[in-house]
């Protein structure tokens, strides 16, 4: 007959418990930030994009070179509010099916950007003005626990005050925004 010893037992019993209780709470945590990681990159790529199009030389209709300045324009990758809006959601997920979001789009196109994965959150792009007065905002919307608050990480990029017709130069840095959805 074998005795088992009442400590070893109650340890046992705990560290399950810890494991349990951590698997409950650490997890969600983990997806949020591994969420949150995928929000700054997407949004890193957006700006990139918006970078690449504004330096790279471009012919207008009459053959003249087309004036430094970012894709221009506004687009949403879905109307939806967020990836909980069973519209764009995979079914029994609350992540955007990359397959009910319009990324074949010209302004995405010009911004050589597209997610072909789930992914947790909204995005959209802003720009506006030539030159100096060039400006662009990418953003991430999400609702990570689809409770109704969203939140937003931005970016925003400005053009160069260096930049001329004939040199779209960029030493500009786009700054980076965190909106709390608790202010």
């Amino acid at each position: 007959m074998t005795h088992t010893n009442p400590g070893k037992v109650v340890a046992l019993a705990a560290l399950v418990v810890l494991t349990l209780v951590s698997l409950v709470y650490g997890l969600p945590r983990l997806l949020q930030r591994q969420h949150v990681t995928e929000a700054i990159n997407e949004l890193g790529q957006l700006a990139r994009g918006a970078a690449v199009y504004y330096v790279k030389p471009r012919g207008e209709a009459d053959g003249a070179r087309m004036v430094c300045q970012f894709p221009q324009g506004e687009i949403r990758s879905t109307i939806a509010r967020s990836c909980c809006d069973p519209s764009v959601a995979l079914p029994g997920t609350n992540l955007c099916d990359p397959e009910r979001v319009l990324w074949n789009r010209p302004l995405w196109n010009a911004l050589h950007f597209r997610i072909d994965e789930p992914q947790a959150y909204v995005y959209s792009y802003k720009a506006s003005g030539t030159l100096a007065d060039a400006q662009f905002v990418v953003e991430a919307y999400g609702d990570l626990d689809c409770d109704g608050v969203i939140s937003t990480f931005r970016f925003v990029g400005h053009g160069d005050p260096k930049a001329r017709a004939d040199d779209c130069v960029l030493t500009t840095q786009p700054i980076f925004e965190s909106v709390d959805p608790d202010e």
